[in-house]
């Protein structure tokens, strides 16, 4: 088991027109960017110079089955242009890593540098997912354990089981559930479950599972992957099935009523959020105007109308300049503003930015604020409340 576990890889294919060595390393110098190369191709190695990070590349030649394998890994979203210069390709690169978070993240930059010296898409040999170039380099230029988990796994169905495929990418269990839940439920509860174990929260055998208060319960139960022990794909740390039970989980709504904290608009805590938020307004324009989707963002304002005002989630929708065009959801009449009517909100009125993606919170720092000061008694309610799972690292997002 153990050496099963440290022999999982990260297995990566770029075909591409190299017709040798000596081609993809012109492609890979003309592709680099200012006096010294960021990557280097020698031999069969490739590395990051900045970090001295490097991987495994072996080059080969053409296959006749590579658009074949594309267009089936690619599930119906590759373009037929991009099938068409598969088919035509003249080597394809694999580059290998050791799994882990970090090669993980790492290995987004490789593959990108690839596709900028003449890739034409990625196929992910270790999880049997293929992305087009321009949803892998969206997804590379967040450069988070999120960003990664997305290009990096897969969810499959099956007829008794769906499950996630590519979690030993990171070193984790994959999650399954049964076949029989609503498909429109599947996506988000194998994700919700394998987003808060890549952001730190381990699971345990036995332990209740859901979404959010009004959610099928169920019981993690560990099973074996189930693919041969020699496939790339299989997950050596196996994969927790969630099984629905009819199990409460135990969990009553505080005495006080929902958990809606007042906080000073002066506390220093508040202060060093909202800061936190307008210092990371670009990195919300960018999640905003992204082509690929990556969650439900919502951004925090003061609005007000003579006496009265308050401080209120919006749904952004679009970006206009350096601000966000959001619609208002849920308003007060006092404030003379009508539930599906839009709002400029720019970097200087901003008090808070949040995405909410199958249970994990990007951003959100105000957010984070009100959790962290809710007892332990009171948190677990609150999390399912609010839909809230698991946080993003505040250094993923450059702080």
């Amino acid at each position: 088991m153990e050496d099963a576990v440290s022999e999982a890889q990260i297995i990566v294919c770029v075909p591409g027109p190299w017709e040798g060595p000596q081609d993809l390393i012109k492609a890979s110098i003309e592709a680099g960017r200012g006096a010294m190369p960021e990557y280097l191709i020698a031999g069969p190695a490739m590395m990051h110079v900045p970090t001295r990070k490097a991987f495994r590349v072996d080059m080969q030649g053409p296959h006749p089955s590579m658009r074949e394998a594309f267009e089936y890994a690619g599930q119906g979203r590759l373009s037929p242009e991009t099938l068409a210069a598969i088919d035509d390709h003249q080597s394809a690169i694999y580059l290998l890593a050791p799994a882990g978070p970090d090669e993980a993240r790492a290995l987004l930059g490789f593959v990108t540098h690839l596709l900028d010296a003449g890739g034409y898409a990625v196929k992910i040999e270790s999880a049997g997912v293929a992305h087009e170039a321009d949803k892998w380099r969206a997804h590379a230029a967040l450069g988070t354990t999120l960003a990664a988990y997305d290009l990096l796994v897969t969810l499959v169905g099956g007829r008794k089981a769906c499950f996630s495929c590519g979690m030993h990418h990171f070193g984790l269990p994959d999650a399954a559930a049964p076949s029989t839940l609503r498909p429109e439920r599947l996506p988000e509860i194998l994700t919700a479950l394998n987003q808060r174990q890549l952001l730190g929260q381990a699971a345990s055998a036995g332990e209740l599972f859901a979404t959010d208060l009004h959610d099928t319960v169920h019981e993690l139960i560990h099973q074996p992957f189930g693919y041969p022990e020699d496939s790339p794909m299989n997950n050596p740390h196996g994969r927790w099935f969630m099984a629905p039970t009819p199990q409460p989980l135990g969990i009553d709504e505080p005495e006080d009523g929902p958990l809606m904290m007042a906080i000073a608009s002066d506390d220093p805590e508040v202060r060093e959020a909202v800061a936190q938020a307008r210092a990371t307004w670009p990195r919300f324009i960018a999640f905003v105007q992204g082509r690929f989707g990556f969650g439900r963002p919502i951004v925090k304002v003061r609005l007000a109308n003579g006496e009265h005002s308050g401080f209120f989630w919006l749904l952004a929708e679009r970006v206009d300049g350096e601000a966000v065009v959001a619609q208002v959801f849920e308003m007060p009449p006092e404030l003379g503003i009508a539930a599906g009517s839009h709002l400029s909100v720019g970097p200087d009125e901003v008090q808070d930015w949040a995405i909410i993606r199958h249970g994990a919170l990007i951003g959100g720092f105000t957010m984070r604020l009100q959790h962290a000061r809710v007892s332990d008694d009171k948190r677990r309610f609150l999390e399912l409340y609010t839909g809230v799972l698991c946080e993003e690292p505040l250094a993923e997002l450059g702080l």
